[in-house]
């Protein structure tokens, strides 16, 4: 069932009839949940070995003159459920961003971010996708994180 399209520029994207397709979006969900218990099972992720990976990683890119930020696309339902309970923000993602020294954005950090809902837990409709980039680019501009030009 074609369901999302791919771009070339490396951008996919749900196609209007996906949300449409009777139970496609519950086989997508039963999928994460999959994953998720599987999760459960075996545990977090090892957070130090990765810490030192990203570190050096970052090390690495901020010495060709690059910058790196960590950004935390919305999700919800389920998907969000067993982030905030197995991946606790200041424990992964606040600890990722220190340890980096890379400045960070959470999108329950700003209400017109918190409020997108993902109809399969982890990917915005086309609709709120096309809403939320151009809004995280100019946050990422004021910050001057990305260039303006």
């Amino acid at each position: 069932i074609p369901w999302m399209d791919h771009q070339e520029n490396l951008q996919s994207e749900y196609l209007d009839s996906a949300t449409e397709i009777e139970n496609f979006m519950e086989r997508v969900t039963a999928l994460w949940q999959r994953i998720i218990d599987q999760q459960i099972i075996h545990g977090a992720a090892g957070m130090d070995s990765l810490l030192e990976s990203c570190k050096a990683d970052v090390q690495r890119i901020n010495g060709r003159g690059g910058q790196v930020v960590f950004i935390r696309h919305p999700g919800s339902d389920d998907f969000l459920t067993f982030e905030r309970e197995h991946y606790p923000r200041d424990s992964f993602f606040h600890r990722l961003c220190n340890v980096t020294g890379c400045f960070g954005i959470h999108f329950e950090d700003y209400p017109e971010f918190v409020i997108l809902q993902c109809p399969e837990w982890s990917h915005l409709t086309t609709q709120d996708a096309n809403n939320y980039t151009p809004k995280l680019i100019e946050f990422l501009k004021q910050k001057q994180l990305v260039s303006t030009q």
